[in-house]
């Protein structure tokens, strides 16, 4: 289960900063060029998607340095279990 989470956010952050970098999804996000503004629109995207609500230091560009990071925080934001 948390496999298709994580395939939907990939999609979601893949379409929100217009990337086509599937495969080095899991590098640094500021290194498959995700810059400051796609970050806050990704972050924006997920928010609407999942209606939930980061916390403001999550904001930060570099708050998450990995996909993971930010699949894991938004399964835990939203009550989903990463052990699923």
């Amino acid at each position: 289960m948390i496999q298709d989470f994580a395939r939907e956010i990939k999609k979601l952050v893949l379409q929100t900063a217009e990337l086509d970098v599937e495969k080095h999804i899991d590098q640094d996000f500021s290194a498959i060029g995700i810059n400051s503004i796609q970050y806050i629109r990704i972050i924006v995207a997920i928010e609407q998607e999942y209606n939930m609500e980061f916390s403001d230091d999550s904001l930060l560009e570099g708050y998450f340095a990995t996909f993971e990071q930010l699949v894991e925080y938004v399964a835990n934001a939203i009550g989903l279990s990463f052990s699923e």
